[in-house]
This record gives C-alpha cells, sequence and structure tokens, in this order.
C-alpha cells in the first residue's frame, strides 16, 4: 500500500487586527532646518536688484566654481532663509528641482528667487539658463511655490532672466 504525503501547510491568514504588525517597520523621523550661519540680507524684496545687492553679490558673485542659491520668501517677498542649494565645477551645476525647492517646502515658502554665477565673471545667460528657468517655472506652479526670478551672477553684474524675457512668459 503506498503512502502519499499531503502537504501541510503551517500559517495563518492574518486578520485585520493582525495587518499592522504584518507591515514593513518604516522608521520614523522628523525633519528640521539646522542654521549653519547668518548672511546679511534685506527684509523685504523689492526687485532684482536688492536681491542681488543685498543677498548674493558679496557671498555667491565671486565664486571659482558654480553655486546654484535660492532665496526663499514668505508671502510679502520677506526673506525666510538663503540656500546654496549645489555647488558644481568650474563651468556647469547639476541642477534637481527636488532640491532647489526642498528647504522652501519645509519652511513652507510662498515663493523663490533661483540664482548661478558664472565663475567666467561673464553675466550673460546661456541657452542651458533659459531652458533649466523654464523647468524651475514649472516645477514651482506644480508645488503651488512661485519662480519670481531667476539672476545669473557676474562678477560685477547681473542678469535677471525676468526683465529679460528669458525663460519666462511675457
Amino acid at each position: 500500500m503506498a503512502r502519499t504525503l499531503k502537504p501541510v501547510y503551517d500559517y495563518v491568514t492574518p486578520s485585520c487586527a493582525d495587518a499592522p504588525a504584518q507591515l514593513f517597520m518604516a522608521p520614523i523621523i522628523r525633519m528640521q532646518i539646522v542654521r549653519e550661519s547668518q548672511a546679511a540680507a534685506a527684509v523685504q524684496i523689492r526687485s532684482p536688484q536688492q536681491a542681488w545687492a543685498d543677498c548674493l553679490r558679496g557671498r555667491f558673485a565671486n565664486c571659482d566654481r558654480e553655486v546654484m542659491v535660492s532665496i526663499i520668501l514668505n508671502t510679502k517677498n520677506r526673506v525666510l532663509a538663503i540656500d546654496p542649494v549645489f555647488q558644481g565645477n568650474l563651468n556647469a551645476s547639476i541642477v534637481t528641482m527636488r532640491e532647489l525647492f526642498k528647504s522652501a517646502l519645509l519652511l513652507g515658502a510662498a515663493a523663490i528667487i533661483a540664482a548661478h554665477n558664472h565663475p567666467s565673471g561673464d553675466a550673460t545667460p546661456s541657452p542651458e539658463d533659459v531652458l533649466i528657468t523654464r523647468e524651475m517655472i514649472a516645477a514651482g506652479r506644480l508645488l503651488d511655490i512661485e519662480l519670481l526670478d531667476h539672476l545669473v551672477l557676474g562678477a560685477e553684474s547681473f542678469v535677471s532672466m525676468r526683465e529679460r524675457g528669458l525663460g519666462f512668459s511675457r
């Protein structure tokens, strides 16, 4: 007489009450803004010239590599923070919208002014600067954070992409 073995499955279908125990144990996190230092900044930004003179010129315009900066603003264009988002190399900086807007999201910002320097000292916008401006505008719309301007910084001057109509609709 041949015996056949029947597989035995030793498991119990979890009930709804057991469901939380069956889930992946995800870490619970807390995020906070850490102030690294302070920089002189205008209380309220009223123009690209003021952003350049009060927030950017002395600190970011003459860097030896490309630096992308986000000036984070509230609903009255008051400066909440200045975030040096990226540091690139001599002539390029890889910009991701996620990183550009991260601090603005954490601080509950209404708007940002993006700025980056040209280490050559020439503030003339490149075709890539126009393309990235369009990407920043689109990302800001999705996040409900307005891109007020994108400034290109040179050694002794700057260009407002909005004032020149580069990347911004008129």
